[in-house]
């Protein structure tokens, strides 16, 4: 008898093989790090991440980023964000 989390398993590897390629934004945490490693048995190489470099993002986030990216074998694309030159974002109330 297949159970729930099979259904959804099969569900989303049957969404992945239709998308036949994926970017995944990826920050080295638990769901992220889920979604690659299905989209990587899936898909193979055609399963990139990519995660965003910026001063309002801990360090250590990248630090894991990298380390997880590795272990799945998968291609990491990091982006560098200008969030704080949006005064919109700068200037945000506290």
């Amino acid at each position: 008898m297949v159970t729930a989390l099979e259904k959804k398993l099969e569900s989303l590897e049957d969404i992945l093989a239709r998308m036949k390629s994926v970017l995944i934004a990826y920050s080295g945490g638990v769901d992220s790090n889920f979604l690659l490693k299905v989209a990587r048995d899936m898909l193979g190489e055609k399963a990139v991440a990519a995660t965003a470099i910026s001063p309002i993002y801990p360090s250590s986030e990248l630090k894991m980023a990298r380390k997880m990216a590795k272990r799945l074998r998968a291609r990491l694309i990091l982006i560098h964000t200008k969030e704080l030159t949006n005064p919109n974002v700068s200037e945000w109330p506290v």
